[in-house]
């Protein structure tokens, strides 16, 4: 007889609390299409490991409607790059997004066992921090003028004036 094979998905969570989070869960969570069961009180060592072991639901576990974005993710490690992945891709997408309530959704802050968006902006800023006091062009360097006059708008070497509409 052969062994079910344990696989991980990557779930958006649609509902509670964690409600626009992305997680690894064990995909014997999933309990019917758009649906899983998810720990609801337990520390974030807990829930880790339980994903990582592929625990076997318990009957006070919560269940939270998903989108599920990948699955059949044979490594938990692995599985964790894709979530991080996929959590960098939807930044991107809400802040290219002209939508403001859009935006907020970033903003919102998420339990700890779910990777929370802001610390894959604080991580991938981590580099930059250390250059924030440094800046980014010297005087030298700098092909703008000094100050704005007629001539220079005139000559084509101050940029253009451009109206920004925020009515919408």
């Amino acid at each position: 007889m052969s062994e079910i094979k344990k696989t991980f998905s990557v779930v958006e969570f649609l509902s509670g609390k964690v409600k626009g989070g992305v997680e690894v869960i064990s995909s014997s969570w999933i309990v019917s299409k758009g649906k899983c069961l998810f720990p609801n009180k337990c520390g974030v060592t807990s829930i880790s490991s339980r994903i990582a072991k592929h625990a076997i639901p318990r009957s006070k576990w919560k269940s939270f409607k998903i989108k599920i974005c990948e699955t059949g993710i044979e490594d938990y490690d692995k599985a964790r790059r894709h979530c991080e992945r996929w959590c960098r891709g939807k930044i991107n997408l809400e802040t290219d997004s002209d939508h403001t309530s859009k935006r907020r959704k970033t903003d919102k802050a998420f339990p700890d066992f779910v990777l929370a968006q802001s610390e894959l902006n604080d991580s991938s800023s981590s580099e930059d921090s250390s250059s924030e006091d440094t800046p980014l062009s010297s005087p030298e360097k700098n092909n703008a003028p000094a100050s704005l006059t007629v001539d220079s708008i005139s000559s084509g070497l101050a940029p253009p004036i451009v109206e920004l509409d925020f009515s919408q």
